[in-house]
């Protein structure tokens, strides 16, 4: 048995020397102390007395098996022919959470007592060689995702790259400039957007969700499902006739609604004799309702009538009219609210994602295409393309096969509409909103405009910890909005030094390389930051007021008038880092982000071999960070990945096939597809999918499923140890 000190984390909290003492009076244990037994000393140590010959059991008292059980179980590898090292938690279960030291004593002489008994049924398990299949699948296309995949791919690693939006880039590619060096965001990204684009060890799949995960550590399966674009990559050249348009977008830049339809055909009305030719030709390609049409009996007296509602965009029209009186405005009439420039600008129902998108192609809206809804037989883009590529394809599933999986599927704002921040008034923007408002390529061409009228701002205040930090909405700190704020907050008084900034906060978290010196350049600036609490954003007024207080000028209500407002909302994890970690069965803290098997230790690493987590997916993160967590991941993936073979251990559960009455219920409840039926109506365990997670044993009403590791007669021993232990 080895005591581990652990400095005083441990030792610390309850008394030690009782506990060694409690130990040696058992029979058959020898106890071995050592300060901090995980170091190579400890370890040392470890061997020592295993290669005495006296010893074929080892307990190791001390951390959590999370933290350094591969440690322990590496240290005596090779040293004894007996089970692998039973650990008992003595800190994180005991000496962290027992503040009275006679309690911790007691509870940590009752929790050694209980590995002991484990250790002495234990049975070694042997091993269990599997393949696996080189080549890793990354979900998530933005910088981390994008990283990840150019840096197995750089080692000759086949990678899949997954994204379910119709172009790789993620949020950086909405970004403005980057903090703190004030770089132009997209020329950061677009060198690596290329260099996705133009490698041949990455497979791209836009549009495209994993619906379902099979298999094991080494040899996962995957479902994906595509969603069509309607446009062809192989022929579309991005030649933009499809998107012409004369449509000029007016204030309020925030649409009231979600959808308007434009005028695709202008008509002069003074070259126009009203001969009548158009509205035949119309009528011809619509039937009953042209969309050009004259009073009955009135040709060549009356005025020529257009209704953009009933015109399929044949443009037989344009070539009909001998006087050359009808010119074409849109050729897709649809207009809606633009995702890329969230929600502030417009697109069309056919349009590029944008400027820069991998792959280059248009895509089609299903749900606002007049031809995909079927509100019209719409032929308006496919009759200007020049390449033919314009097509009606359908969804498609395929199966993939991967021996690791990095997850990198980021963080979305917080939807804080119906709360105290006045989110659905139109000069209540989000971060990303403003990123979108202050780049030349968003709807405003980088000229900072209040979305209601088109005016420039005069003030401008930012609210931080929007629905985060609070019992009401989001308890987390989101770490990089200060930063955030601070650096759009320094380039508005830059750019525009006539408007007035404020920021308020609640305690600013600004840190890091250069971080300090920002903050203080935007001070210099002219930046006001004001501490205290926003109670809400007033929005019943004229305009938006700011209700909050000055914590560092004497406490007090602060009532600031802004012509535009800016949340910091919380973030959080994104639909699909949500839907990733159910479908995968990953442990997730309590804001749904996806939790490591240590923090510290392994922090890239799920609890499920050959899943691993990178950059915000995992918690939100700063660029930098994000991208050197792309490298970590891409390392692991791919060591797994261009392994071979796979040692795995032998802890699947033993099953007694005289006592399975095929109900069927430990399928239901396996979390990893690691039971399967039989032919007679019986079970059989996927030997090398099963984690040993052991919910089957639990569900069997005929006790046929028992754990290796953890039998039911051990179980009852350890139980019986505890319990003697705690009463004694």
């Amino acid at each position: 048995m080895f005591l581990c000190d652990c400095g005083t984390n441990i030792a610390g909290a309850m008394d030690l020397d009782r506990v060694e003492k409690a130990l040696e009076r058992l029979e058959g244990v020898r106890v071995y102390r050592h300060r901090f037994m995980c170091s190579q000393d400890g370890q040392d140590l470890v061997r020592e007395i295993l290669d005495g010959g006296d010893v074929d059991r080892v307990v190791v008292a001390a951390c959590s098996p999370h933290h350094h059980g591969d440690v322990f179980r590496e240290a005596v590898e090779g040293h004894t022919t007996g089970p692998l090292p039973v650990m008992a938690n003595i800190r994180e279960h005991c000496a962290w959470v027992t503040p009275d030291p006679d309690e911790a004593t007691r509870k940590a002489v009752a929790l050694v007592r209980a590995a002991i008994a484990r250790v002495m049924d234990a049975q070694a398990l042997g091993t269990l060689t599997v393949p696996v299949t080189p080549v890793v699948a990354v979900v998530g296309a933005g910088i981390t995702g994008m990283h990840t995949a150019l840096e197995l791919a750089s080692r000759g690693v086949e990678v899949h790259l997954i994204e379910r939006e119709a172009t790789i880039g993620g949020i950086m590619v909405l970004l403005n400039r980057t903090f703190p060096t004030d770089d132009c965001s997209l020329c950061s990204i677009a060198p690596v957007l290329e260099d996705v684009a133009r490698s041949k060890g990455i497979h791209l799949h836009p549009l495209t969700d994993v619906v379902s995960l099979r298999g094991r550590p080494g040899a996962w399966n995957l479902t994906l499902a595509t969603r069509p674009r309607h446009v062809s990559e192989e022929r579309c050249t991005a030649c933009g006739e499809c998107v012409i348009s004369e449509f000029v977008p007016t204030a309020p830049l925030l649409p009231a609604d979600g959808e308007r339809l434009i005028d695709r055909i202008a008509i002069d009305e003074d070259a126009c004799t009203s001969c009548g030719t158009c509205v035949r030709v119309c009528e011809a390609a619509t039937g009953e309702e042209p969309a050009l049409t004259l009073p009955e009996g009135c040709e060549g007296d009356a005025k020529l009538e257009y209704e953009t509602r009933r015109c399929i965009g044949c443009w037989g029209c344009l070539e009909a009219c001998p006087e050359n009186a009808l010119r074409r405005v849109a050729v897709c009439p649809v207009v809606v609210p633009s995702e890329v420039d969230q929600g502030l600008g417009w697109r069309h129902a056919i349009h590029l994602p944008n400027p820069h998108a991998v792959p280059l192609t248009y895509v089609r809206d299903p749900a606002t295409c007049l031809a995909l809804t079927g509100e019209m037989a719409c032929e308006g883009c496919s009759r200007v393309c020049p390449a033919d590529a314009i097509v009606e394809d359908g969804p498609r599933e395929q199966e993939l096969g991967v021996g690791a999986i990095v997850i990198a599927t980021g963080v979305e704002e917080a939807d804080l509409a119906r709360t105290e921040y006045g989110s659905g008034h139109p000069d209540v923007v989000t971060a990303l909103q403003l990123e979108r408002l202050l780049s030349p390529e968003g709807p405003t061409g980088g000229k900072l405009l209040r979305p209601s009228d088109g005016a420039q701002p005069g003030r401008v205040v930012f609210v931080q910890c929007a629905g985060s930090r609070s019992e009401v909405h989001h308890p987390h700190c989101s770490k990089v909005c200060c930063s955030h704020a601070v650096k759009n907050a320094n380039l508005i008084r830059t750019t525009w030094p006539e408007i007035e900034v404020t920021v308020c906060y609640t305690d600013l978290r600004v840190s890091g390389r250069d971080a300090e010196e920002y903050y203080d350049r935007a001070r210099r600036t002219g930046v006001r930051f004001l501490r205290g609490s926003v109670a809400e954003v007033d929005v019943g007024g004229v305009g938006p007021v700011v209700v909050t207080e000055d914590t560092l000028g004497g406490g007090g209500r602060v009532e600031l008038p802004a012509d535009l407002v800016v949340l910091s909302t919380a973030l959080l994890p994104s639909r699909g880092t949500r839907e990733i970690a159910g479908l995968m069965h990953l442990a997730t803290d309590p804001q749904g982000f996806p939790r490591p098997v240590h923090p510290k230790m392994r922090p890239v690493d799920m609890a499920q071999r050959g899943i691993h987590v990178a950059g915000s997916a995992e918690f939100p993160k700063f660029i930098q960070d994000c991208i050197a967590e792309a490298g970590a991941a891409a390392q692991r993936a791919g060591d797994l990945a261009s392994i071979g073979d796979l040692e795995l251990p032998r802890s699947y559960p033993d099953l007694d096939a005289d006592r399975c009455i095929g109900c069927m219920a430990c399928i239901a409840e396996c979390p990893f597809d690691a039971i399967e039926p039989t032919d007679d109506g019986r079970v059989r365990i996927v030997e090398a999918a099963c984690q040993a997670c052991g919910k089957c044993a639990a569900v069997c009403l005929s006790t046929a499923l028992d754990l290796r590791e953890l039998p039911l007669p051990t179980l009852q021993a350890e139980t019986d140890a505890m319990l003697d232990a705690a009463l004694a």
